[in-house]
């Protein structure tokens, strides 16, 4: 497994991923190891309140359910991007009283805190155990507030603190002991919540967010839905394409008549146009064609002189895919110095597939050049093979970041990444998950789009909403429902979710 290093106070401190132990949602969770003793069995002495409070932030790890504490942003900021979950304030601690350090056990993959200064000193030498913070204080105890301790025998020895009595009283009847006061705070803290907002129900896939004048437009899959702010938008209705027409497409080693108007395959993936771009007076929309016995044979393009449509079809596909190119799909552009691109998803037999770029002219409707592999599925962990719908932008630093979502779409393992890169075209270092079922408790997240309006950046994205499949909507649930979220970049490109 990949360690991760990170900078706190002039400490270089290491943090592991480690193996599943089932979580317990909402609990504030401080491990200890086998039995051992995180506090003083002594318990302690209350001290009174300072006038000056320190932030002690709540992290949890799905990995192994381990609750981490610290009073250092840059650690809550750093670990938050590498599969920590930031959980908001776990309490507000005094800037004086008794000292309570913390230990990390490389070996048994968590973490210590103990106020026993004699318990650090014989665990640090020779039995496994490392200071965090260089061995000074990581945050005091003292307070009105109480700070209880539970023991779990059945969880590898795991100790719980929380301020909450009545979660106190409750956990005995799941296998807790109760240990009583052992430390105090001088204010509860407070729960974190995602900036997370449904801007649509329903099954509206692929949404593509943009602002045209006044209007803000979501396109997706051949539909449309606008609204006058960033979240409340309108029922969504059929986005009209005129110009049916048999195309003659020659893609890869064979040849295909599709009525491009009605471009459905075997499989059911059916055409609509997934992006937009304005140029010259006009409204261009991309999509993808599709053959009765292949899927994603060639990007179409079709024309508008307004942002609601109609469009009409362009007479000549934009892109075919050559010979040993499995298929293209969810073309997306982006613009950027008046230069005009599209990504999409696809690629070939011998494993160069993921997320690709071609620059287009200035009217958006012909290639320039030929096109660049930004990420190979292949290099992207727990993708299962599929990495798709990309969404590219500009970080703060002026790094590009490719966002993409990968895994299975019916299932509630579909997530989106991010990628990092200081060229357009790459090569792109994969920046890990940034959206998944954990951090946002919804089921498939993934089709995102990023859109920036004000300075914020937003994203937009599908997510299961009630009994679910890739293929049909089952009774009592709504589908492919769209979400927005916010956030903002760490260390110059590492996206970051806000919470509120």
């Amino acid at each position: 497994m990949k360690q991760i290093q990170y900078k706190s106070k002039g400490n270089y401190m290491k943090k592991l991923a480690v193996k599943s132990i089932a979580p317990l949602a909402g609990l504030f969770v401080l491990v200890a190891a086998l039995g051992l003793f995180v506090f003083s069995s002594k318990g302690e002495t209350t001290h009174a309140a300072t006038t000056t409070q320190v932030t002690i932030y709540r992290l949890y790890n799905p990995g192994n359910g381990e609750h981490l504490y610290t009073q250092d942003a840059n650690e809550k900021n750093v670990l938050s991007t590498t599969g920590w979950i930031y959980e908001g304030i776990g309490w507000y601690a005094p800037s004086a009283g008794t000292p309570v350090y913390r230990l990390y056990n490389p070996g048994l993959k968590n973490h210590l805190y103990t106020t026993d200064t004699n318990e650090v000193k014989v665990l640090t030498h020779g039995n496994g155990w490392q200071s965090d913070n260089n061995g000074k204080p990581l945050f005091y105890s003292g307070g009105t507030v109480s700070i209880y301790r539970l023991y779990n025998r059945g969880l590898a020895g795991m100790h719980l603190l929380s301020t909450d009595a009545n979660e106190y009283k409750t956990l005995p009847s799941y296998g807790w002991s109760q240990e009583g006061i052992k430390l105090y705070a001088v204010a509860k803290g407070k729960s974190a919540n995602l900036d997370l907002t449904k801007v649509l129900p329903g099954n509206f896939m692929v949404p593509e967010v943009y602002k045209f004048g006044s209007t803000y437009y979501m396109y997706g899959s051949g539909e449309i839905s606008t609204s006058s702010n960033t979240t409340n938008f309108s029922a969504k209705r059929t986005l009209q394409i005129n110009g049916s027409g048999i195309y003659s497409i020659k893609a890869g080693a064979s040849s295909y008549n599709v009525n491009v108007s009605n471009s459905t395959n075997s499989d059911g993936w059916s055409s609509g146009i997934y992006s937009i771009h304005y140029v010259n007076g006009k409204y261009v929309g991309y999509f993808t064609i599709f053959a009765p016995s292949a899927r994603g044979i060639a990007i179409g393009t079709a024309t508008a002189t307004s942002p609601d449509g109609p469009f009409t079809m362009d007479a000549k596909p934009l892109i075919t895919i050559p010979t040993g190119t499995y298929y293209y799909y969810d073309p997306i552009t982006y613009t950027e110095n008046g230069k005009l691109y599209l990504l999409y998803a696809g690629g070939n037999s011998n494993g160069a597939a993921g997320i690709n770029i071609i620059q287009l002219s200035s009217d958006g409707l012909s290639t320039v050049g030929s096109s660049s592999l930004l990420i190979n599925k292949a290099n992207i962990p727990n993708s299962q093979g599929i990495v798709e719908n990309p969404s590219l932008t500009k970080s703060a630093d002026g790094s590009y970041v490719l966002f993409y979502s990968a895994n299975h779409g019916d299932t509630s393992n579909y997530f989106v990444g991010s990628a990092v890169s200081k060229s357009i075209t790459g090569p792109y270092t994969d920046q890990g998950q940034f959206l998944n079922a954990t951090n946002t408790k919804l089921a498939g997240a993934g089709e995102e789009s990023v859109f920036v309006d004000g300075g914020n950046n937003y994203m937009y994205f599908n997510t299961w909403v009630g009994p679910h499949s890739i293929w049909d909507i089952l009774p009592g649930g709504e589908g492919r429902a769209v979400y927005r979220t916010s956030f903002t970049w760490f260390n110059g490109h590492v996206p970051q979710l806000n919470y509120n």
